[in-house]
C-alpha cells in the first residue's frame, strides 16, 4: 500500500520503522530485501497479466455479443498478438468507417510489445476508437493477420 502511494523504498523503511516502535536500521531486513519483495510480487504479477487480459475479453463477449477479439499464442503457450474493439466500437465504425487510420507509433514498454489502434473521426470531427491490438512483434505476417482479422472482425 506504501509503494502504491508513491512512497519510495528508503521512506517505507522509516514509515515500518515509526510503526514498530524501532529505531532507524534496527528492523530485521534491510532495504534490498523490501526491494527483492517487490521485483518478486511484480514478476507474479506480470505472469498473469496476458491471462487476465483474456479472461477480461471473455467476460466482456459473454456480456454483449458483439464485443469482438481474436488472439493466437506461441508454442509456449504465451499470448503473441491479440486484437479487440468495443460493441460501442464496431457500431462507430459501420457509422464512421469510411476512412481508418492504423497507426503504429504507440508502444508498451513494459511487455515491449507494440501496440496499434484503428481510429476514425466521426461526423463532427472527433476521433473515434475502432479497435486495438497488442503485437508481439512488427512483422510482414503479423500485419497480414492483424488485417485480416480486423477485417473479418468490424467489417
Amino acid at each position: 500500500m506504501l509503494k502504491e502511494g508513491g512512497l519510495s523504498v528508503r521512506q517505507i523503511m522509516r514509515v515500518i520503522e515509526l510503526e514498530k516502535h524501532v529505531k532507524h536500521g534496527y528492523l530485521s531486513f534491510l532495504e534490498k530485501d523490501v526491494r527483492n519483495l517487490f521485483t518478486k510480487v511484480r514478476k507474479k504479477q506480470d505472469a498473469n497479466d496476458a491471462m487476465d487480459l483474456l479472461q477480461y475479453c471473455k467476460i466482456a463477449k459473454e456480456e454483449d455479443c458483439k464485443f469482438q477479439y481474436v488472439f493466437t499464442l506461441d508454442e509456449e503457450r504465451k499470448l503473441e498478438h491479440i486484437f479487440w474493439s468495443a460493441a460501442h466500437c464496431i457500431d462507430w465504425y459501420q457509422k464512421y468507417g469510411d476512412v481508418v487510420v492504423f497507426d503504429t507509433t504507440y508502444k508498451i514498454n513494459a511487455y515491449q510489445m507494440p501496440f496499434r489502434i484503428f481510429v476514425g473521426v466521426n461526423n463532427h470531427g472527433k476521433t473515434i476508437l475502432f479497435g486495438c491490438a497488442l503485437l508481439r512483434n512488427e512483422t510482414t505476417s503479423t500485419f497480414r493477420w492483424l488485417m485480416k482479422v480486423t477485417y473479418y472482425l468490424i467489417i
